[in-house]
């Protein structure tokens, strides 16, 4: 799983981070041209994401929880896990089916919805105890990064949720036996076009490597969405000893 993660850039950081533009304009109900900086952002959240719009790459604003268009009501599924029904045991060498193209919450928005998720970092706590032994993950060079998500309309209102696979080696290490998706930069064009085949994008869903990421532990304090503070992301070691 994948429910808290941190955002607090600069626009101007990810304009030039994605080669994208901020838009000035509403997009699906939320206007997109600024937001607050956010240390424990969970489902729920009004978070920038970066998608394309004809032949422009944009930021704009959804809602972390993806809400398919036929929910009588707010779902809020902010994790799509890339197998789907398969590999329930999170198999971190899992090579079978990507089931997110098959299910219905998640299949109309994988083959043409997709976006990034732009993060300085997310908050991921162990398989068993949770976020009551919360680790803060980011990239070793600690730069923005993108997740990858995917997103629909919902009641006029953009809403997303960020895909995840089975862990990588630093991952195991929290242990947790998930982790989110995170696109290379190299792949945004591919994974923000339309029109890129199933294979293409299919390939593109695996763990990240686990040499670019690094993670300490942090105060569980951040079990609260009411906390909001950099100084949760801070190393705490007392918890562990």
């Amino acid at each position: 799983m994948c429910g808290r993660v941190t955002t607090f850039f600069s626009y101007a950081d990810i304009e030039e981070s994605f080669d994208a533009v901020a838009s000035i304009e509403e997009f699906m109900g939320f206007e997109s041209d600024s937001y607050a900086e956010n240390y424990n952002a969970g489902p729920g959240a009004l978070l920038p994401i970066v998608l394309t719009e004809g032949n422009k790459r944009l930021i704009r604003k959804g809602l972390f929880g993806l809400c398919p268009p036929w929910a009588a009501k707010p779902m809020y599924l902010f994790n799509a896990r890339a197998e789907g029904d398969s590999n329930p045991d999170n198999d971190p060498n899992w090579q079978g089916e990507l089931g997110i193209f098959s299910k219905p919450a998640f299949r109309n928005a994988i083959q043409s919805r997709r976006c990034l998720l732009p993060v300085n970092g997310f908050i991921e706590g162990t398989t068993r105890e949770k976020l009551d032994k919360p680790h803060y993950v980011q990239r070793t060079d600690k730069q923005v990064f993108a997740l990858g998500a995917i997103w629909e309309p919902y009641q006029g209102k953009a809403s997303f949720s960020i895909i995840t696979t089975a862990p990588n080696a630093m991952m195991q290490q929290i242990p947790h036996h998930r982790m989110p998706l995170i696109i290379d930069k190299e792949d945004y064009a591919s994974w923000l076009n339309p029109q890129s085949s199933k294979a293409e994008v299919a390939a593109l869903i695996k763990p990240y490597p686990s040499e670019e990421l690094m993670f300490h532990p942090i105060h569980p304090a951040v079990k609260n969405p009411r906390n909001n503070s950099k100084a949760l992301l801070e190393p705490y070691r007392d918890l562990f000893g």
